[in-house]
């Protein structure tokens, strides 16, 4: 018996081995080999990502199906959250989903496959995402993976993450490290440390937390009550703080390179000055921000203040209300809220500001030896304060400086201020102190209104200008810009400059507009196509030459005095013409090869190529 159990177990092996062999023959013979059906890219990969792609496009078409469905149902078309749940589960049938509202944002989890959608207020549905759980949530190391250089810089994964990353730059709180939590004592700047968000981060949406349920992180808003991390962070009472601004401490500024990975961090709630309070030496970029953020101080939805530092490919559609105070060169901005020796590059807002100070789209303060390159505003700005030294503007809200370039940029937003200059590029300029310097504004448009309510000018391009030191002053030029709004304000109003003035005698600054255009409707005391006002500024330190606006409405000069030359009216059928185009790119030779080109817009009027 038992000799011919021990030939059953041989004949059994033989018999597996010949059906293994058999196989790779076969395969052999199909030109297959066993590398390439086990491999990553083998024949049951391959077979597993076609079932994986199946099973998406399912998901995706039960989630399209349910918002086409959703907006047949609902006034106006619209996607909310109250007529799509159940939209959804209508077409989903038996296979179990989840749907979440995140404020903007409709998420839809498929249990089986842990998958989620989201669905924006415009109905774009997302590629799928994956819930997945994060052991090392709280620490930006990852576990120790992650130390910081440019091949492994930290990593915010989850916002946990994010907390810990604001704690460690102020010093308090907790973090975790090796999966324990580490109360924090000292802040740390990250000097030369670089970190990447890795994904999208939605405050209001559970799928952005590791556990939107524990209570670990303490009394995150300062209520002195403790709750559940998500609501800590999303609470909106008078006394709660929202998210804590990062770098926050006096005197100890970010310094490291953080990088949004073009990614989002959506629906935050602060009661500090921005995403960042400082920055220094630093960079941030490819980052996006929305919410909402009420300062008791300046503010910037991306950072307070820089210095020495660049952001460029960022944007935000938070809104922002600042109770601003008095600083000269101080503001808040769409962007940012006080820059020197910076550059702000390729960057957009499209949150409305409300503030007392110098308020712009892009920048509320602007100081010396300052660039912003390419950037363009959306949101509605306005300064509405009694203080000095404000201003609201679509890019920047004052500048006070030298060595200011402002290229490439454009407002489509409404500016209103009230007892404070208003330009739909700049609010207000100051010159005071600075010394052979040179501010510029080139290749920069106006789209929207620009409205002052109360004792102060408005501009296409600039509101107010002060040049009030009695050294030698910075030089303006205002070249190739164009202002297609119109320009309301009780003081003085202009097509480019509302209202320029010079405080002393001594003063030798030069104000040069060149190439430039307006058909904006203007009003005011003081009216100029080009310039409603200037005040104590002699005919040869004002230039304005090859600038265009339409007859038989006001003159180029309101009041005051400049030297002219080819300044013309035109016809309004003749500025929609190539000819209008060729004369203004007649202009450009080799002393001005940083001007843009001219073509016709859709709207008929000339403006740049791209």
């Amino acid at each position: 018996m038992r000799k011919t159990m021990e030939k059953m177990k041989e004949k059994k092996a033989i018999t597996l081995i010949a059906l293994v062999v058999t196989i790779a023959v076969i395969l052999i013979l199909a030109g297959i080999t066993v590398g390439m059906v086990t491999s990553d890219n083998g024949v049951l990969k391959e077979t597993k990502n076609a079932k994986t792609l199946a099973e998406i496009d399912n998901e995706k078409s039960i989630v399209e199906r349910a918002k086409m469905l959703t907006m047949m149902r609902s006034k106006n078309g619209s996607i909310t959250y109250e007529v799509f749940e159940p939209a959804l589960k209508e077409e989903a049938g038996k296979m179990p989903t989840e749907v979440s509202d995140a404020m903007g944002t409709i998420e839809v989890l498929f249990t089986d496959s842990n998958r989620y959608y989201e669905i924006d207020e415009d109905g774009n549905v997302s590629e799928p995402q994956e819930v997945v759980k994060d052991e090392y949530a709280g620490d930006i190391t990852k576990g120790g993976r992650c130390d910081g250089s440019e091949e492994k810089p930290y990593e915010i994964s989850c916002i946990e993450d994010l907390v810990a990353f604001s704690n460690m730059t102020n010093g308090k709180g907790i973090k975790f490290e090796n999966g324990e939590l580490v109360k924090l004592t000292k802040v740390n700047q990250f000097e030369g440390k670089y970190v990447t968000l890795i994904k999208n981060l939605n405050f209001k949406s559970k799928y952005s937390y590791d556990d939107s349920t524990r209570t670990d992180f303490g009394d995150l808003n300062e209520n002195g009550t403790i709750e559940d991390i998500q609501t800590e962070l999303t609470k909106t009472d008078e006394n709660c703080i929202g998210f804590r601004t990062i770098a926050k401490s006096v005197g100890r500024p970010f310094k490291g390179i953080f990088n949004g990975n073009h990614k989002m961090i959506q629906n935050i709630y602060m009661k500090g000055s921005g995403t960042f309070y400082s920055i220094e030496n630093s960079t941030i970029m490819n980052f996006g921000i929305s919410g909402k953020i009420n300062s008791t101080e300046y503010a910037g939805a991306i950072a307070n203040n820089i210095n020495l530092s660049r952001i460029e490919n960022c944007y935000s559609k938070a809104n922002i209300i600042a109770l601003d105070g008095v600083i000269i060169g101080a503001g808040t901005g769409g962007i940012i809220g006080t820059m020197r020796e910076s550059t702000i590059e390729n960057c957009y807002n499209e949150g409305s500001i409300v503030g007392e100070s110098q308020i712009g789209g892009i920048v509320g303060g602007c100081n010396t030896k300052s660039r912003v390159i390419s950037c363009y505003n959306k949101g509605s700005i306005n300064s509405n304060g009694t203080q000095i030294y404000k201003g609201a503007g679509g890019i920047v809200g004052g500048i006070c400086g030298e060595s200011i370039i402002i290229d490439g940029c454009y407002n489509n937003g409404n500016i209103g201020g009230t007892n404070c200059g208003s330009g739909g590029i700049i609010g207000e300029m100051y010159a005071i102190g600075a010394t052979q310097g040179e501010a510029k504004i080139v290749n920069c448009y106006n789209n929207e209104s620009v409205i002052n309510q109360k004792n102060r000018s408005a501009g296409g391009i600039i509101g107010f200008i002060s040049l009030n030191s009695s050294g030698n002053l910075l030089n303006l030029n205002i070249e190739n810009c164009y202002n297609l709004a119109n320009v309301n304000s009780t003081q003085a109003s202009g097509g480019m400059i509302g209202y320029a003035l010079r405080v002393y005698e001594t003063a030798s600054s030069i104000i040069s507009i060149n190439n430039c255009y307006n058909i904006g409707k203007i009003k005011g005391n003081a009216m100029g196509e080009i310039t409603g006002k200037t005040y104590n500024i002699n005919q040869e330190d004002f230039k304005v030459s090859n600038s265009y606006y339409i007859e038989k409405r006001n003159n180029a000069i309101g009041q005051g005095n400049a030297t002219e030359t080819n300044v013309e009216s035109k016809s309004q059928q003749y500025m929609k013409t190539n000819e209008f185009v060729e004369l203004l790119n007649s202009n450009i030779d080799s002393t001005n090869t940083d001007w843009k080109k001219w073509k016709l817009g859709t709207n008929g009027y000339p403006t740049f190529i791209d």
